[in-house]
């Protein structure tokens, strides 16, 4: 079982006024990202589907950026 990885929170506001969670995966790497990935979860999930996974890990250790977006009416982000 992985441990989960620890975050920092933001909020991104739609052209419409929704505010939606956006949260980087604190990396344990030095120096500047060699790429940036936005990781979506599926429909009947929130951020959770990734922070306890591998995935999010192993990008970091390849030296990527990670991001994890909520779409509206998941986890943090407004319906």
């Amino acid at each position: 079982m992985s441990v989960p990885l620890p975050l920092t929170q933001y909020q991104a506001r739609t052209p419409d006024g929704v505010d939606l969670a956006l949260y980087e995966v604190e990396a344990r790497r030095q120096g500047p990202a060699r790429a940036s990935y936005l990781l979506i979860h599926g429909f009947v999930q929130n951020r959770n589907a990734y922070t306890e996974g591998e995935l999010p890990a192993e990008l970091i250790r390849l030296g990527g950026r990670v991001f994890l977006g909520e779409l509206r009416g998941h986890g943090q982000s407004a319906p």
